[in-house]
């Protein structure tokens, strides 16, 4: 049980610094791109928001099989 414990607790701070890493890149990405009208964000910025998911999901995913 205390096993467990233990790899929750690095499980939830792996997940953490992955979190803010992720938030990170966003932020850069949404700061160099501009609305286009009502809050819709131009096609370039919505691709790599969509590349930046998919690279945190497989990182997620390589996170959720390190620990179980």
């Amino acid at each position: 049980m205390k096993d467990m414990n233990e790899k929750n607790i690095k499980l939830e701070e792996e997940f953490k610094k992955l979190k803010f890493e992720m938030w990170k890149e966003a932020k850069k990405i949404l700061e160099t791109e501009y609305p286009r009208r009502d809050g819709q964000l131009d096609g370039e910025c919505t691709v790599q928001m969509a590349k930046l998911q998919k690279k945190f999901n497989k990182k997620i995913n390589e996170l959720r099989e390190k620990y179980k």
